[in-house]
């Protein structure tokens, strides 16, 4: 269920952001529920995938794992599917379970290749002290883009920080 859901079922407009937010911590702490970024689920809940959703599931991350740092993009994977209602739930479920990981609404990354490219770029940053759009480009062997799309969410998490041009290590 979604978190904002739960939110309003239970709690209606009377409540905090940050106190919600500690409630569910607190739950998470204590094995109740696990969070993932939109929902809230039982505790010991898996997601059970049906046979035509488990073939998705892996063509998604085949086709993933076979353009690494160009990704495929969501709209043109799902064009090519005859259950597109199916096949988003499939690739918003591995988004979910942390399979995929969103940089921005455009670019997706495989987890393996999103923390690959991190240490990568982690690596680079040690050797030569900064790292720039074109160096990563280069290193990741992709296009301008996805590398700016890569170093962007990293910025976003505190992993790197933007200094003009160049990214340090937070």
């Amino acid at each position: 269920m979604s978190k904002e859901e739960i939110k309003t079922k239970i709690f209606g407009k009377n409540i905090k952001q940050k106190i919600y937010d500690e409630v569910l911590n607190i739950l998470v702490e204590r094995k109740k529920i696990n969070l993932s970024e939109k929902f809230v689920a039982a505790y010991d809940f898996k997601i059970k995938f049906t046979k035509e959703q488990e073939k998705m599931k892996e063509d998604i991350i085949k086709e993933f794992k076979e353009s690494s740092f160009n990704p495929p993009k969501y709209i043109d994977m799902a064009a090519k599917q005859k259950d597109k209602v199916g096949f988003k739930m499939v690739y918003e479920a591995l988004l979910d379970q942390n399979m995929l990981v969103r940089l921005n609404e455009e670019c997706t990354l495989l987890k393996e290749d999103y923390e690959k490219a991190k240490e990568l770029i982690k690596n680079y940053i040690i050797e030569n002290k900064s790292i720039a759009a074109g160096s990563a480009r280069e290193l990741l062997d992709t296009n301008r883009k996805y590398a700016v799309a890569i170093l962007e969410h990293l910025d976003s998490i505190k992993f790197t920080k933007r200094i003009e041009n160049d990214r340090v290590l937070f």
